[in-house]
């Protein structure tokens, strides 16, 4: 796959272990032509002059376009790396487009953390939080609302031990 279509763009590589960003350190699933680890939002940072990596100043081409409504789409039954992977992509536009990806994003998220909620009560909500991008307000009242029904049920569940005793 190609991280935004275009011969030379960075490059998704689904085989390989995410590696972090050379740049900021996040993970990150796209590398260079030369295969170092360079997340999309670095790569439009270090935009403007002539584009070199970080790493081995290999000139690079110009970040690729993002086609938010493909990244939408793609996000529909992801995992939650993956759609915390195209939140971020998608948090780098500012129109229509990536408002209405984001927002699409956001309710893939907010299923999957009902989903680790329903699977794995208050500790697989934990660690689906640790994933989910809490910035973004649909996903953060979600959270919190599971957080609070998951917490009263562990609250709940040693009073019903003790009555039953």
């Amino acid at each position: 796959q190609s991280g935004g279509g275009g011969v030379g763009m960075l490059m998704a590589t689904a085989e390989e272990e995410e590696e972090p960003c050379c740049v900021c350190l996040s993970p990150c699933d796209e590398r260079t032509p030369c295969f170092h680890a360079l997340c999309h939002d670095c790569h439009v940072l270090l935009s403007g002059r002539p584009l070199l990596c970080p790493v081995c100043r290999r000139v690079l081409p110009e970040a690729a376009a993002i086609d938010f409504s493909a990244l939408a789409s793609e996000a529909s039954g992801a995992d939650l790396a993956a759609l915390q992977r195209a939140h971020r992509k998608a948090s780098t536009g500012t129109g229509p487009e990536a408002r209405a990806a984001r927002a699409a994003i956001a309710a893939e998220i907010s299923e999957r953390l009902r989903e680790a909620a329903r699977a794995g009560g208050l500790p697989g909500l934990r660690a689906a939080l640790l994933l989910a991008p809490l910035g973004e307000r649909s996903v953060l009242s979600e959270a919190r609302a599971l957080f609070d029904a998951c917490a009263a049920c562990a609250v709940d569940l040693p009073s019903l031990a003790v009555l039953a005793a």
